[in-house]
């Protein structure tokens, strides 16, 4: 039984050896599959930044989500320290003007004023956000923590200092367990 070659499948043509096949190219292009007779395009060093997003999509979403969040939250703080600087000096004035005329003995005994209806006492104690109140001989120290929705994004306190002299009413940036009670 002879084998035949099939006309369909290419011959292998080797060059001969020795110095005649020196002169002969070394690859055949009836040989080759015809890719690697396509030019070289050498790669790109320098990526435009429209191909750069689009090839990493998925970290370009994630880096502008996280921008987007830190906008936010930079955005709430600001509002909220705005909202909070306006909301804490409205009730400041109104405490201010509660206190007018009242003297540290009108807090002695706090606990006594607060069961007379109407008294100084029963004011500045259902004044909103009222803490506590320590007084002395010469001076009524008060807290009051103010709310509102900024209440997340900033603290404050209204501290109201009331001697024989009179009240001076303050705004701390900070919260009420932080202020401390004045000569303590």
């Amino acid at each position: 039984m002879a084998l035949t070659p099939d006309p369909e499948v290419p011959r292998v043509v080797r060059p001969p050896k020795g110095p005649a096949g020196r002169n002969q190219p070394s690859l055949n292009p009836a040989l080759l599959s015809g890719r690697s007779l396509e030019p070289e395009v050498p790669p790109k060093k320098f990526q435009t930044l429209l191909q750069i997003l689009r090839e990493h999509r998925a970290i370009v979403v994630c880096v502008a989500g996280v921008i987007l969040i830190v906008l936010a939250i930079g955005v709430g703080k600001w509002a909220g320290e705005r909202a909070a600087d306006s909301a804490t000096q409205a009730q400041a004035a109104r405490i201010e003007t509660l206190l007018q005329g009242a003297s540290p003995d009108d807090f002695l005994a706090f606990n006594a004023g607060v069961k007379r209806p109407g008294s100084l006492a029963v004011r500045v104690r259902d004044e909103p956000g009222f803490v506590n109140v320590k007084a002395a001989a010469d001076l009524s120290f008060m807290r009051f923590q103010p709310s509102g929705w900024w209440a997340g994004f900033t603290e404050r306190c209204i501290v109201a200092e009331l001697r024989t002299d009179g009240a001076r009413v303050t705004v701390e940036k900070t919260a009420c367990v932080r202020v401390a009670v004045p000569g303590s």
